[in-house]
């Protein structure tokens, strides 16, 4: 993977960790420009490298066991009841256990994003350009 070379503040704003938005397959972010020898550059490219790849995935976890226990305490209940059979219970819970796995990855995902737009929001406060951008961006 190519590094992620960022010269300008306003390069920032196309990380992102949502689907199909801004910036993907790059290696290691890294600051440079005027923001070369800023005293918290290490800890912001950190920062942008690890918030830039989270992927909602702890989200997707917690939402996959909340729809799983949730939707199978319901099912049980119901199949004691005799209100429903064992096939139907369990194609309920399979279905409303996705659900809840890709509703808690997409609340992941916004999270993360917000986060790491805060971070950038953050960091461009302190940056200021040596001169008006007008380039792309640099993989080396």
């Amino acid at each position: 993977m190519k590094e992620l070379i960022i010269s300008h503040p306003s390069q920032l704003n196309s990380l992102s960790t949502l689907p199909l938005v801004g910036m993907k397959n790059f290696g290691s972010i890294r600051l440079s420009g005027n923001m070369s020898e800023h005293p918290n550059k290490t800890d912001y490219e950190k920062t942008l490298n690890r918030q830039s790849r989270a992927c909602g995935c702890d989200s997707s976890a917690k939402g996959l066991l909340i729809g799983l226990f949730a939707s199978g305490a319901f099912e049980i209940f119901r199949f004691a009841t005799m209100e429903n059979s064992i096939g139907s219970s369990a194609i309920t819970i399979l279905a409303t256990t996705v659900l809840f796995a890709v509703a808690g990855k997409a609340y992941g995902l916004v999270k993360a994003n917000s986060k790491l737009k805060r971070t950038v929001s953050e960091i461009q406060k302190e940056w200021r350009p040596e001169k008006e951008f007008k380039e792309g961006i640099v993989c080396g």
